[in-house]
């Protein structure tokens, strides 16, 4: 093979591979795990909240992540229930800064304590010095972050 055909075919396999690396990356992604509490009815629960999405942009259908609560009871420390995702979707940076994503929930474990519990909305934010977590229930409810971190990328 002439130099000349060899550097050519090493060009475009070298041009190939970037363009699946950069078509491969995500438009947008958040990743987090962190603890909080929260009141619901008579229970008071310390909540465990992992998560991680991506967004490809367009489609919603391209979008994925998971993202899953675990619920203890405050009183004596017990696992009470865990939410987690089914599927995750329309996520898209947000007009006050951060990540916006909606959720639909399936409840393995817990349902009686957590009714209706099924699709929210959720806004993560990567702040300076305080991570944000919020969650619409049907207005904008903000967690507290008693310890861990958000990371938006």
């Amino acid at each position: 093979m002439k130099p000349v055909r060899l550097g050519v075919l090493v060009v475009v396999l070298l041009a190939s591979i970037g363009a699946a690396a950069v078509a491969a990356k995500p438009l947008l992604s958040a990743h987090g795990e962190f603890w909080t509490h929260m009141y619901i009815g008579p229970y008071r629960f310390d909540i465990q909240v992992a998560f991680n999405m991506q967004s490809r942009g367009g489609d919603t259908s391209a979008d994925h992540g998971n993202l899953s609560m675990r619920y203890f009871d405050v009183d004596n420390g017990k696992l009470a229930a865990v939410v987690v995702s089914t599927r995750i979707y329309n996520i898209y940076a947000s007009a006050q800064g951060g990540v916006e994503f909606s959720v639909d929930f399936g409840v393995p474990m817990g349902a009686d304590r957590l009714p209706g519990f099924r699709t929210f909305a959720f806004r993560v934010n990567d702040g300076d010095t305080e991570d944000e977590f919020w969650m619409t229930s049907p207005i904008w409810y903000p967690f507290v972050i008693d310890r861990g971190q958000i990371v938006i990328h």
